[in-house]
């Protein structure tokens, strides 16, 4: 990488982003993979937007900035890269681990949000926030780094989650339900980032960290997080297994909660997600070596070892860090477990191998192989299998899930601790090293005591020994000494009891935590190390001492101790605040007032540690020793030094939690054989904070205090059983979670230990006994094989009974009956009775509930099957019966069931015959059938015929006319009547019911039968052939009967079914012919003839014409209509007429029924059709159906109006007539658009011009009803077919109305258009059509309005019709008509409004005012004269706006007016100055001498009468600029400004030529009042007005100056003020251009300057002048004393240019006289000039003095150094504030005086510093680095410098990786360093670490010839390492395998071959020349500069 790379503002990170980190798939193809058209998820978007708003609520403006500081991964990664480099953070540092963290946590986002964006709007946005926001945590700094470690660990964790998601890339974008999933982790990622970052960051202004505090506030985001990660995996799961799954196969979320500890505190202890607790910084670097050889070696088992408190676990962890941060080739997957002694429950090899499924779970999801292997042992679990079954089914599921494909390293922590001991831990490590030595790839390290018996050879062993910790001692104390000491230690001290710590704790972190609790009394550094030598060496030692200072008998100490010994787990705080809350003696809680937290450390603080939440001891062997005295305790009476028995503890810890739940969980609940779910759970645990542990743990502890005994017969105590809770919530909860904490067996058996108890307590008849009961039968059942009988839940029934739980009574039956279901008798056993028993009960029970019979019936066969296999006969057949009937009521007795069941009773009672009962039965079947088929169900149709014959047979007519009306109803329902097969059965059943009536001779019901069914035909309308046979039978039927008339409409039909088909030659059409005529005949005769002629002519007309398919009409069937018609309208029969009359329109004119009204009469028959229309409407009338008679009215003058050539008589008579109509239905609105349609098509036939009358009447009637629109139209169509350019004289009405509504809706345009006709009419035959002077003067101004209305109207416009109307006045009513004159004043305004008209209005004006003046009196309005005389007094206005504006008249005028304003008003008036400026104007315009002097006499005297008189300040302001402004005008100036300057003496000095006209005597200055006047007269006259105020101050500071100046002299004040007077007097009288006095002031200042400078005598003259002249201009400066000093070495550094020595020493040390004078170099900026100068008088440029000059120039320089160093140290000045570039000068400067002291406090300061300036460069911020350290080098700070180096080459290694030429450059100094103070072992390591990254992936990234030249470098400098050493530091065939790796890659590179490589077996240990050796730096500058000869330096 180049330097320019490196360098500037921003630092470049150069850090790429892995694939490793990313862990994303190529997703070159973008969307091609994902759902196409799929919809966008939008819970992200919505909480990237309530995210965006949180900020901007929080930051405000600033908020955007904040949302786009990070919008790429980038820029974040450039970010973290900075802070690295600028703080430099030691490795596996808090801080260096956070920032790691954090690089990976933004890495996993990026690849997420790549991911996500593919289905989720808005991904890339939510990345930036969470960037956005880590970087604002960041930016809190190593400071908060408690806060920062908490934060960025959990995103740690949930950065792992997101890795594992996108393992399964080819999933994401086909499952929506995935995507969904990934869109809600990614908003709780989001919700929980920003949550974060707002609160530490904004809202908590005190960054105090509580890690309770902190799950409080995010615990429950964190938790849906994790929730979403467990549901993705679940996903992921089904879709990989959905194709492969089975019917009852076990689930993965079972699986998942088989592996993972039930109880939740426990869960979170042991597979918690959480950052531990701090490891010190330092720590464990030493076992990095060890750790990676064991990587790069073939040995797949690291057994480490190590004495108790030897750091182990905290070694552990470190180690796990390790290998997640791990990447490139070597990357591996870790899968870790720590045995926690604390968690009794999880101390088994099958917690332990549990723990490690867990994560391989989440690791390797969708691995058919793992799954099959996990069901199967959850399966054993489940069925009760032994413990070795289901964990050997658990390590074989382990083995097949480690995959060969990848790096897996497994480390287990603490396998000591395992229940079994070492025997446990032996057989836990030869499962690991068998599965690992099957699985490639795969290792384990695993962390113990020593066992006694050693390992196996393949193990590698790896013991930690004292000398491995003591560097780690060190640093741990170092952590934790500032928390002890509340004085302040030096650092001397500090060595010293961290020293003396280290050696006495022999290796023994625990020894070391203990000291310091014991030394935390002490008070004095002195005290503290006197105690430590005093300390025993023996850690159970040091633990008594703490023990003996807690007062172990206090109840409350005595209480905690024994509770957290006998603990199953720890116990939370809010835990221990319940227990301590109860009273055991009476069974109540009494809260206490004081926290919890502060009475556990009250008493028992040095034993305890609370952290988040949880109380434990502080370490295992402070619990070893406390349980050791427990369990030694032989007298129970307490009186010896340990207060309690573990015994003891149990007991008191069971009463408690029994108490607990007897006072609190008092829910009321129902025994139950349901388990509660998690929710209840969880919201029960979250509710009472004991009830968990209590729940879950009080049986365990009952077990193991005094009074269990294993005979059952338990040692119960009063206070047992007065604290035993009834409540049947308890065992509720126990069935709920013991069998998920324990084994099957285990399960069962403290079910039975519950259940003894219960029943000691309360007998054998509670609610609480019987939930125990349901309990283990419930369990018990699990593990039963086929041919066992549990008892259980017959006596779990019994007592359910007993205590009448009726429900739980039924269902413990039913699991009765369930499980001997299989067992079968032939005789009575206890089995049978009991079963027969329950199934007697179940069958009462079912009954008595009324629930569905077909439970009984079920239960009933089977009783009826256990009868028959114990040979209860009877009993069979009488439940046989019952089971019958049921079936009956159920299925019907036609249903297979009951037939069934049927047969099985007719078996039963086979040996009788009840043929009666038979009968009964078909007759039972029939009636069930009518209410349960349907009526056309073949079973039903079947019964009901046969019922029928057996009816008819036995001559019941009765019952046979009941059956038939069922059946014949039946089938008359509304759901039949459209199906065929249905209507044709109902003729049938109908038919058959007429031969009923007949034979039984009712003809009338057979008669009205038949009706109905002609009816049901005709309304069918169906023409099959069955139908028309049907129908013909009816007919008959109809004519037999004699009802002749249905009978003729039937046959009537027929015969014209017949004509349409085209049949009437048939027989079956020439039978219906022929009765058609008989019936016919026959009803002649029986009728009236005029009766007969209607229905004759009604049944042709329906036959012929309206049943006919044909379409044609001929004139005869029309005339025969008409016929028709007329009769019914001569009997008023209206309704007829208007059926007949609609059905021959739509026949003859089929447009009469279009809904489109402008359809033409048909060609022919139109006057029968009007005819026709005329009688439909009139019938319409006479039935007051008024709607339909309009509509025909408006049919028929729509279809005359669109019949082609039908007449005008026509036309108008329709349209009279239909006017007519809505004239006396008062419907106005419906003759407008009549009208408007007759208009329309009168124009269309006779032209536009035709007919305006209509128009006129269209457009009024539109008018009248407010429709505009129309009448528009109307006035429109007569105005513009009569002519629009000049109105014609009949449309003047109509452009009026039609101009009035076009500006009502603002049509301006349109109307100015119609105006404009008018107007053209008015100009040319105004007066031939007389029109009125008003009409003339309205239609002006209406013209005039709307012209005004459009904005695009022009002047000229407006003028010309002003023109024209007043010459149409002339010429209508004369020049003195008043109408005319107000038009002459119109015009004269309008010509006053524009330049060219002026003079044209003033000579109007003035005519006007002569005409008004001859005028007979009365003849002129008064209002008219008034205006008249307005217009006369504005003249001399209008003679100054015009081209007269100077002529005699207009001066005349002016005088007038000025004279006028003068005497009434003043000089100052504002019109008084206005004519002021126009008369002097106009006297100068005249152009002669004369005029000009009056003209300046005349504003001379207005400015002296002004001040004279005027004393009001506003006034004297406004008329100085206004009298100014008239010198101006009148060209006047240079008048103004010699006045001004006479003015401005006489105010200072008081003397002028003013002083007579002024009325002024000699001396007397200008009254202060008028300076107002003064000022603004002058700035006016200089046209900078707004510079009032500053000329003003200038003024008074002239005025003052003065004074001061003179006050000062007399006074002989200090030399400064005194200077500063002068100068300012000296300028003031040279801008007064005062030579005289000027000269003399110069010189007595000069004087006075050199006197008090005290200037040596040496210095020249000029030099002295130069430097008077620069402090004379810069001694006005604000900072005049920095001003001086700049300006001072500006001239310094210009004669250093020039090579002028001499006059460069001189002028320098006059400037630092001066400063001394004035305070010295006490500022940043005169620090900076003063550095400026003492770096040009230090000899740095390239001119240098001559040897005499160079040593007083040197003495200079160094003492303003001196002066600035001094300054700088004792002041608060922050040195960083002074520019880097000048800091970089100073510290070359005092590198070249050998000034190491300040040159090392310097670069102190400034790396101290380094991580606030964010604007250096990464390389200025290494180079301060590289300085300091080479800086404490120099000094012999060698420690120091070392540990600051090896920090920056660990980080800009990070950085910039390996292999980049500042990494290697630095490398190389700290090995040169290493060499410098004889450690050549670690001078050694630098190199070959960096020759090994050459080969490795690092290199891979250079090209091989850059990567060949480094690794030539870096062997050199390692052979150079071995001669100094004189031998390898480790075998040496470790470094000859290198060579040949190095070989073998670089061997055919240019640069290898060059350099003749020699093999490192021919090297020899001697003879290193100076090849990596360290020498002092020339120049101590850390940034490389150039000589400009500027005031600059260029980096």
């Amino acid at each position: 990488m180049s330097q320019a790379q490196k360098n500037g503002d921003a630092v470049s990170q150069k850090t790429k982003i892995s694939n490793n980190n990313l862990q994303v798939n190529d997703k070159s193809n973008g969307f091609s993979n994902g759902i196409k058209g799929s919809h966008k998820v939008t819970t992200l978007r919505d909480a990237t937007q309530k995210a965006a708003g949180t900020y901007r609520i929080e930051l405000g403006s600033s908020a955007e900035q904040y949302l786009k500081s990070c919008s790429s991964i980038e820029i974040f990664f450039d970010f973290v890269a900075g802070i690295r480099l600028r703080e430099m953070p030691h490795p596996s540092s808090r801080w260096d681990k956070v920032l790691k963290w954090a690089e990976f946590f933004a890495a996993q986002v990026f690849g997420y949000s790549e991911e996500v964006i593919q289905f989720a709007d808005y991904s890339h946005d939510a990345a930036q926030i969470i960037w956005a926001a880590c970087r604002s945590l960041l930016e809190l700094g190593p400071r908060y780094v408690a806060v920062l470690e908490k934060a960025f660990g959990l995103f740690y964790s949930c950065g792992l989650t997101l890795g594992l998601f996108l393992r399964h890339h080819e999933l994401l974008q086909t499952s929506e339900e995935l995507q969904l999933i990934m869109a809600s982790c990614y908003t709780d990622l989001l919700r929980l980032v920003t949550g974060v970052s707002i609160y530490f960051c904004w809202k908590q202004t005190n960054v105090s960290f509580s890690s309770q505090s902190f799950d409080e506030l995010f615990g429950r985001t964190v938790e849906s997080f994790f929730i979403n990660g467990d549901r993705f995996t679940d996903t992921i799961w089904a879709t990989r297994l959905e194709a492969l799954a089975k019917p009852g196969d076990v689930s993965v979320d079972l699986v998942r909660e088989f592996l993972t500890p039930h109880d939740r505190v426990t869960r979170l202890l042991a597979v918690t997600r959480y950052v531990k607790k701090s490891r010190a910084d330092f720590t464990c670097e030493w076992f990095d070596r060890q750790l990676s050889d064991f990587t790069r070696s073939s040995q797949n088992m690291l057994y480490v070892t190590g004495k108790p408190c030897t750091g182990k676990s905290v070694l552990s962890e470190w180690v796990v860090e390790r290998l997640q941060a791990s990447t490139g080739r070597r990357a591996s997957e870790v899968i870790t477990y720590t045995v926690d002694s604390d968690l009794k429950t999880e101390l088994n090899t099958i917690a332990v191998v549990k723990g490690l499924l867990l994560q391989m779970l989440q690791l390797n999801v969708g691995d058919n192989t793992l799954y099959k292997s996990l069901a199967t042992a959850y399966e054993l679990h489940s069925k009760g299998a032994s413990l070795t079954q289901v964990e050997d089914a658990l390590w074989t599921a382990l083995e097949g899930g480690l995959r060969a494909d990848r790096y897996q390293t497994i480390v287990i922590d603490g396998i000591d601790q395992l229940k079994g001991g070492e025997g446990d831990g032996m057989r836990l490590l030869d499962r690991l090293s068998t599965i690992t030595s099957k699985v490639s790839k795969t290792k384990c390290i695993t962390f113990s005591r020593p066992f006694s018996k050693l390992p196996p050879d393949s193990f590698a062993h790896f013991p930690i020994e004292t000398n491995h910790v003591n560097r780690d001692l060190a640093y741990f104390a170092e952590s934790i000494l500032p928390s002890l000491t509340s004085f302040k230690t030096t650092a001397g001290d500090r060595t010293t009891i961290i020293a003396k710590l280290v050696q006495r704790s022999e290796g023994s972190f625990g020894w070391l935590v203990q000291a310091f609790e014991i030394l935390g009394n002490e008070t004095t550094s002195e005290s503290i190390i006197k105690r430590i030598e005093a300390l025993p060496k023996a850690l159970t030692e040091l633990i008594d001492i703490t023990i003996s200072s807690v007062d172990l008998k206090h109840r409350d100490a005595k209480s905690i101790l024994a509770w957290m010994l006998a603990a199953e787990r720890p116990l939370l705080v809010a835990e221990i605040k319940q227990l301590m809350a109860i009273d055991i003696s009476t069974c109540t809680s009494s809260p206490r007032t004081s926290r919890a937290e502060d009475v556990i450390v009250q008493t028992c603080g040095p034993l305890i540690d609370i952290r988040d939440g949880f109380v434990r001891f502080k370490s295992s062997s402070m619990k070893q020793n406390l349980y050791s005295r427990a369990i030694s305790v032989t007298d129970f009476k307490n009186t010896g030094a340990f207060p309690f028995h573990i015994k003891e503890a149990h007991y008191d810890l069971t009463i408690r939690c029994l108490a607990y739940c007897k006072i609190y969980v008092t829910r009321p609940t129902q025994p139950t054989l349901q388990s509660l779910n998690d929710y209840e759970l969880d919201e029960l645990f979250n509710s009472y904070d004991l009830l968990q542990y209590s729940a879950r743990y009080w049986a365990a502890h009952f077990q193991a205090s005094p009074m269990h005994e294993p005979t059952v017969q338990h040692k119960i105590t009063t206070g047992f059983k007065t604290c035993f809770p009834a409540s049947t919530l308890l065992p509720v909860i126990e069935g709920s979670i013991y069998q998920y904490q324990y084994s099957i067996n285990e399960t069962i058996d403290f079910y039975l230990l519950t259940l003894s108890i219960r029943t000691l307590v309360f007998g054998d008849s509670s609610e609480s006994v019987l939930q125990t009961l349901l309990n283990l039968a419930r369990t018990k059942s699990l593990t039963m094989k086929s041919t066992e009988i549990s008892k259980h839940y017959y006596d779990a029934w019994k007592l359910a009974i007993h205590l009448r739980v009726t429900k739980i009574g039924t269902i413990c039956a039913h699991k009765y009956l369930d499980l001997t279901s299989s067992i079968t008798t032939t005789k009575h056993t206890e089995v049978a009775s009991r079963r027969e028993e329950l199934l007697l009960f179940v069958i009462q029970v079912t009954r008595e509930s009324k629930r569905s019979t077909k439970e009984v019936l079920i239960y009933m066969e089977i009783l009826v099957t256990l009868y028959i296999s114990i040979g209860e006969t009877e009993k069979a057949a009488q439940y046989s019966r019952e089971i019958y009937e049921i079936n009956v009521s159920i299925y019907g007795r036609t249903s297979s069931e009951a037939i069934r069941s049927y047969e099985r009773l007719t078996t039963t009672v086979s040996k009788t015959t009840k043929t009666e009962e038979i009968y009964q039965i078909t007759k039972t079947k029939y009636e069930e059938s009518t209410r349960t088929l349907g009526a056309t169900d073949g079973k039903r149709i079947s019964l009901t015929w046969q019922m029928i014959e057996y009816y008819e047979k036995h001559k019941d007519y009765h019952r046979v006319e009941e059956v038939l009306l069922c059946f014949l109803q039946s089938l008359s329902h509304t759901r039949y009547t459209k199906d065929v097969a249905v209507q044709e059965m109902k003729i049938d059943v109908a038919l058959r019911y007429v031969e009923f009536l007949k034979e039984q001779k009712r003809t009338i019901e057979a008669e009205a039968l038949l009706i109905g069914l002609w009816s049901d035909l005709e309304r069918y309308n169906d023409e099959s052939t069955a139908t028309i046979t049907r129908t013909k039978r009816v007919g008959d039927q109809l004519q037999i009967i004699g009802s002749l008339a249905a009978a003729r409409r039937v046959f009537a039909s027929l015969w014209a079914y017949y004509l349409r088909s085209g049949k009437q030659t048939s027989s079956e059409a020439t039978a219906v012919s022929s009765a058609l005529t008989q019936t016919t005949q026959e009803t002649t005769d029986s009728y009236s003839e005029t009766i007969y002629e209607i229905t004759t002519l009604r049944e042709i007309f329906e036959t012929t014409f309206v049943k006919s398919t044909t379409k044609q009409v001929d004139i005869t069937t029309l005339k025969t209509a008409w016929t028709l018609v007329e009769t019914y309208y001569q009997r008023q029969e209206w309704s007829e007429v208007v059926k007949v009359t609609t059905l021959i329109l739509s026949r003859a004119w089929p447009s009469f029924v279009s809904t489109d009204l402008n359809q033409p009469l048909p060609s022919t028959y139109q006057t029968e059709i009007i005819q026709l229309l005329h009688r439909i409407s009139f019938a319409y009338l006479k039935l007051r159906q008024l709607d339909q008679a309009e509509h025909v009215y408006r049919r028929t003058f729509y279809a005359i109006k669109a019949t082609p050539k039908s007449s005008d008589e026509l036309l108008f008579s329709s349209f009279e007539t239909l006017i007519d109509y809505y004239e006396s239905q008062s419907m106005i609105e419906e003759t407008v658009v009549v009208y408007r349609d007759l208009a329309l098509e009168l124009q269309r036939r006779h032209g536009k011009s035709s007919n305006l009358k209509t128009f006129y009447t269209l457009g009024d009637i539109s008018r009248q009803i407010n429709d505009t629109k129309t009448a528009e139209w109307a006035y429109h169509e007569i105005h513009s077919s009569l002519g629009t350019e000049v109105c014609h004289r009949d449309a003047i009405r109509a452009a009026l109305a039609l101009s009035t509504i076009y500006e009502q809706q603002r049509q301006y345009t349109q109307a100015k258009g119609v105006y404009a006709s008018l107007w053209a009419m008015f100009i040319k035959n105004g007066k031939d059509y007389d029109l009125k002077p008003d009409w003339a003067e309205d239609l002006y101004q209406k013209y005039v309005r709307v012209l005004k209305q459009e904005n695009k109207t022009e002047y000229q416009t407006f003028y010309q019709l002003a023109v024209d109307y007043r010459k149409a006045l002339v010429r209508f009513y004369g020049v003195s008509h008043e109408i005319t004159l107000k038009a002459t004043m119109r015009l004269a305004e309008l010509s006053e409004e524009h330049t060219v008209h002026r003079e044209d209005a003033i000579a109007m004006y003035e005519e006007a005012d002569h005409k008004s003046r001859n005028l007979p009196k009365g003849q002129v309005t008064d209002s008219t004269l008034a205006s008249i005389h307005a217009a006369r007094k504005r003249l001399p206005l209008l003679y100054s706006i015009s081209k007269l504006v100077h002529s005699p008249r207009a001066i005349e005028l002016y005088n007038e007016e000025l004279q006028a304003h003068h005497s009434k008003h003043g000089h100052v008036y504002a019109e008084s100055i206005t004519w002021l400026s126009l008369l002097t104007i106009a006297y100068t315009k005249q152009g002669s001498k004369d005029s000009t002097a009056k003209a300046n006499h005349i504003i001379k005297s207005s400015v002296i009468e002004v001040l004279k008189g005027e004393k009001i300040a506003q006034k004297l302001y406004d008329s100085g600029a206004s009298l100014a402004e008239v010198y101006l005008k009148a060209g006047l100036k240079t008048d103004a400004e010699q006045l001004a300057k006479q003015l401005r003496s006489q105010a200072i000095f008081g003397d002028s030529d003013l002083n007579k006209s002024l009325n002024l005597a000699s001396g007397t200055k200008l009254d202060k009042q008028t300076w107002v006047f003064l000022v603004s007269f002058e700035t006016t006259l200089a046209g900078k007005r707004e510079t009032y105020s500053w000329e003003m101050a200038n003024l008074i500071r002239a005025v003052f100056m003065y004074g001061s100046f003179t006050h000062a002299i007399s006074q002989k004040s200090p030399f400064l003020p005194t200077l500063i007077y002068g100068s300012r007097l000296l300028q003031f009288i040279k801008e007064a251009d005062d030579d005289t006095v000027s000269s003399r002031v110069e010189k007595e200042l000069l004087m006075y300057f050199s006197v008090n400078l005290r200037a040596p005598s040496t210095i020249n003259t000029s030099t002295i002048r130069e430097f008077f002249n620069i402090v004379l201009v810069e001694v006005h400066e604000i900072d005049h004393d920095v001003s001086v000093l700049r300006a001072g070495t500006e001239t310094v550094r210009a004669y250093v240019s020039k090579g002028k020595f001499q006059d460069v020493y001189d002028l320098a040390l006059l400037v630092d006289h001066f400063q001394n004078f004035i305070g010295g170099y006490n500022g940043l900026e005169k620090i900076g000039l003063g550095l400026q100068l003492a770096l040009l008088l230090g000899g740095r440029s390239k001119m240098q003095p001559d040897q005499k000059l160079r040593a007083p120039m040197l003495e200079v320089s160094s003492s303003i150094m001196k002066q600035i160093m001094t300054f700088i140290r004792v002041s608060q000045l922050n040195i960083t504030e002074i520019p880097i570039k000048e800091l970089n000068d100073a510290c070359g400067l005092l590198g070249d005086q050998k000034s190491l002291d300040a040159l090392e406090w310097i670069l102190t300061q400034l790396w101290n510093d380094r991580h606030t300036q964010k604007t250096w460069s990464a390389v200025v911020v290494i180079s301060i680095g590289r300085r300091l350290a080479e800086t404490r080098f120099t000094r012999g700070h060698h420690e120091e410098a070392i540990h600051l180096l090896e920090d920056m080459c660990y980080n800009i290694r990070r950085v910039w990786g390996a292999l980049d030429a500042t990494t290697l450059e630095i490398h190389c100094l700290l090995s040169e360093f290493y060499t410098a103070v004889g450690n050549h072992r670690r001078a050694m390591l630098v190199h070959e670490n960096l020759l090994r990254d050459t080969v490795s992936d690092k290199g891979e990234e250079l090209p091989a010839a850059e990567a060949a030249q480094i690794a030539v470098q870096q062997l050199e400098r390692l052979k150079r390492s071995y001669q100094r050493l004189g031998g390898w530091d480790k075998d040496a065939q470790i470094y000859i395998d290198l060579y040949q790796q190095l070989a073998h890659v670089f061997g055919s590179e240019d640069s290898w071959k060059k350099a003749q490589t020699q093999s490192v077996e021919k090297w020899q240990p001697k003879g290193a020349d100076s090849l990596g050796t360290w020498t002092k730096p020339e120049s101590f500058e850390f940034m490389a500069t150039i000589w400009v000869g500027t005031s600059t330096l260029t980096d």
